[in-house]
């Protein structure tokens, strides 16, 4: 019985009212390849916030955003 869990980018969004970015993720668990759930979840980021653990396209659409600013 193999359990795997796949993270993967899913979108980056603009939050211009707040000056944030969300990061969403979806996660999908499979046991024997067979999904037993998806989820998604987004992390936000404020001007400054550390977002070193996010992808590299994440990060690049921050910091072109942010220098907008």
């Amino acid at each position: 019985m193999a359990t795997t869990r796949e993270v993967t980018l899913d979108a980056v969004e603009i939050r211009p009212t707040m000056k944030q970015v969300g990061v969403r993720k979806t996660v999908v668990t499979s046991v024997d390849d067979e999904v037993m759930s998806t989820d998604n979840y987004t992390q936000y980021y404020s001007q400054g916030d550390d977002m070193s653990a996010e992808p590299t396209q994440a990060q690049d659409i921050a910091t072109y955003y942010w220098s907008t600013l």
